[in-house]
């Protein structure tokens, strides 16, 4: 931006005035982030790839901030402890996994307008048992019904036949006979790759077949 608030490009050139071949790809990006033309937070997910949603996101947002929802119970506010337990010790799993679920769902409220990823470490969520992952699921939702893309923060770790169950899970569903019924609808996965390449390539499978991460 000059002093006036118009927009030039390296070589000198102001926007719209023109054709400039190096500088028409920032020119196309400069139209996006201030909102001109047809920006890639206009078009319907379906039409765009994976990286082209993260894109979006980041440029929506003007940021490439991903916001982790990482919660501990020692680490929650008091009120909440209090809530759920006696301020040190929870009553039990289900009240840990409601906390979580209250505190998480305040943290996209309070971050949607600022950041349009978040990442669930289900580590902590697993911890609580079943009514954890009821909790995960219900902050997955919650951030797709905020436009936020999901990254389920799970660092599998496979091969063969138990990777794709877990990547299928992550991303399109889960395989029963002819049915795939979905479960988590992650937007892109933690991986380990530590085990090599058959421990990462059924995740990059069933994350292109669903258009996924």
């Amino acid at each position: 931006l000059d002093r006036s608030g118009a927009l030039n490009f390296p070589c000198g050139h102001r926007r719209g005035t023109h054709a400039c071949r190096p500088c028409r790809p920032r020119e196309r990006s400069a139209q996006i982030s201030a909102g001109a033309s047809t920006p890639i937070a206009s078009l319907t997910s379906a039409s765009l790839t994976p990286a082209a949603r993260l894109a979006s996101a980041v440029l929506g947002k003007r940021t490439p901030l991903c916001v982790g929802l990482d919660p501990r119970w020692e680490s929650l506010p008091l009120e909440l402890r209090r809530k759920h337990g006696d301020g040190q010790k929870p009553h039990d799993l289900a009240g840990v996994a409601a906390a979580y679920q209250e505190f998480c769902l305040t943290v996209l409220e309070l971050v949607a307008p600022y950041t349009g990823v978040v990442k669930p470490q289900m580590a902590f969520f697993e911890g609580c048992g079943p009514r954890g992952l009821d909790a995960v699921t219900a902050i997955m939702a919650r951030a797709r019904e905020l436009g936020l893309l999901v990254i389920l923060d799970a660092k599998r770790g496979d091969i063969a036949s138990t990777a794709s169950a877990y990547a299928e899970a992550a991303f399109a569903g889960s395989k029963f006979g002819p049915a795939t019924l979905p479960v988590w609808g992650a937007e892109a996965l933690t991986v380990n790759p530590y085990l090599g390449e058959d421990a990462v390539a059924p995740f990059v499978v069933e994350a292109r077949k669903a258009g996924a991460g």
